[in-house]
């Protein structure tokens, strides 16, 4: 009895020697893995270039095909003119545009380049910022959730999103540098760059974006709150932080414009859209949340190995924090007032700020365990390539999906699309000889009776400044002349009216088939 107890008690050392002997080889490559940051920002490189290639096979859509034309006007005079009447954003995104087409032709990969390097640029900057809290791993985790979410979308998006998250983390990153090197003196050269980053940065995000404001706020608020606690106004970075608000006056014109245009309910601001808004944030994070969260825990209790990186000023979190949380209510708000619309990607920095705040909360219950932030790391990165494996395997395999060729269908009759972002982007894809046969009908009484909106009523204004080639038709005139005729759309998109008016109107409707196809529409 007594020799098997022994033996017990030396197998039970001996696996706990093994145990601390793993953990401390652990332990010693993860340290190594902090020590070396480069590596890290070539493994999120990588994991940049798997992820853009499935996104950048879509097509060109309505939104981006605005900014296609309009960074080809001829002259300053025509970009100005296309720009009051057609789109809504101040000029950065269309003056980047414009240069990558000088650059590498025109093409929508050109035109999708400054959102890609600028998507990437902010990711990099908000990692520096967060390594200096955190350490190097579990910044990395930070900007591997960020791009697990749906807001990836916009590194491909040839709209001002990714190029205003860019000068977002130019922001962030100098303002930081400007607090936390307070004691150094009013002409430190550590000083002088932030400030001119501060200034420089919401420059960009003025120019990229009429709700700018909205990504400013946070800084000044947490501005407010450092002026609060230190007892002095620092009149260098209140200035670089508002005087680039003055370039809000380029957007005014637009905003203008927003309340002239009724829109579907659907897309109208309201208060149950700050609700959606944070729903569509965390809903798609939660099964990758719940996946590498407990194991965190876990290795952190385990280890209570804390990183050697200091956790830095916590100045910015509670008030930058709360006031980036509060932007989506305030968005909603201020576009209620102006019957305008509310869509996600207008508060694109206030989910950047939310991802960032869920991983320094784990960090932190983790004790910012490296072991931990590895894993957590490691989770993501495979989750972000699990995502495109279906295009790669694609790719690989050569297999993909044959399209229907639309031009064959019923080539005696004419082509109707129904939904207006669908017709402007079948008008850049398809030949002239199926466009001579294809529509889109305007009727501003039926689209405010059916859909509740007249939206798209203006797009044969379109005409006058877009190369449009298809034909855009008043509905009486057209259906005159055509007594049968194809729709490609559908009855329950917001802002379609054209099925639920003729079906009302006891029309024969005749479903044909789903034909496969690059659009957004499915029904013909």
């Amino acid at each position: 009895m007594e020799s098997t107890a022994s033996s017990g008690k030396q197998f039970i050392e001996g696996d706990s020697r093994t145990a601390r002997l793993i953990a401390e080889r652990l332990d010693r490559g993860v340290q190594w893995v902090e020590k070396h940051p480069p590596l890290i920002w070539a493994v999120l490189a990588v994991i940049y270039l798997v992820k853009l290639p499935a996104p950048l096979q879509k097509i060109l859509w309505y939104d981006e095909l605005h900014t296609y034309y309009i960074a080809q006007a001829p002259t300053i005079a025509k970009y100005f003119e296309l720009v009051s009447h057609t789109d809504l954003n101040p000029p950065l995104i269309y003056a980047f545009a414009r240069l990558s087409f000088d650059l590498f032709g025109v093409s929508s990969l050109a035109l999708r380049l400054p959102s890609i390097l600028a998507f990437f640029l902010g990711s990099m900057l908000v990692l520096v910022f967060l390594s200096k809290r955190l350490g190097w791993l579990w910044a990395a985790a930070a900007v591997a959730l960020f791009w697990y979410s749906p807001y990836f979308f916009y590194a491909t998006d040839a709209r001002p999103y990714g190029i205003l998250l860019a000068f977002f983390g130019l922001t962030l990153f100098s303002w930081d540098t400007v607090s936390s090197h307070a004691s150094q003196g009013a002409h430190s050269i550590t000083r002088r760059w932030g400030l001119a980053g501060i200034a420089i940065g919401n420059t960009g995000m003025m120019l990229s974006h009429a709700l700018a404001p909205l990504s400013i706020m946070p800084f000044c608020v947490a501005e407010l709150y450092r002026s609060i606690q230190r007892r002095r106004v620092d009149l260098a970075v209140w200035a670089a932080l508002l005087l680039p608000l003055v370039w809000g006056l380029l957007s005014l014109a637009s905003v203008q414009k927003m309340g002239a245009v009724t829109y579907p309910p659907a897309f109208a601001a309201s208060f149950g859209k700050v609700y959606w808004f944070f729903l569509g944030a965390l809903l798609p994070m939660l099964s990758a949340l719940c996946l590498f969260t407990p194991a965190s825990l876990v290795i952190a209790a385990w280890g209570r190995d804390a990183s050697s990186a200091k956790p830095g000023a916590t100045l910015w979190q509670a008030p930058f924090l709360i006031a980036s949380l509060v932007t989506p209510l305030i968005a909603n708000m201020a576009l209620m007032f102006k019957r305008g619309p509310f869509f996600d990607r207008y508060c694109i920095t206030t989910a950047l700020v939310l991802y960032l705040g869920i991983m320094v909360f784990l960090a932190r219950r983790c004790w910012m365990n490296r072991v931990a932030g590895m894993l957590v790391l490691l989770v993501l990165v495979a989750l972000n390539v699990a995502e495109e494996a279906p295009y790669w395997s694609e790719v690989f395999n050569g297999s993909p999906v044959s399209e229907t060729r639309l031009d064959q269908i019923k080539p005696e009759l004419p082509f109707v699309v129904g939904n207006a972002l669908t017709f402007l982007e079948m008008d850049h894809l398809e030949s002239a000889a199926f466009l001579s046969r294809v529509h889109y009908l305007t009727d501003r009484p039926s689209a405010l009776r059916y859909a509740q909106t007249d939206l798209m009523e203006g797009i044969g204004d379109l005409k006058l400044y877009f190369p449009i080639r298809a034909n855009i038709d008043p509905y009486n005139d057209f259906v005159s002349q055509y007594r049968h005729f194809l729709i490609f759309g559908s009855i329950d998109r917001a802002e379609d009216w054209l099925l639920r008016k003729v079906i009302a109107e006891g029309a024969e409707v005749t479903k044909i088939g789903e034909p496969k196809s690059l659009y957004g529409e499915r029904t013909l």
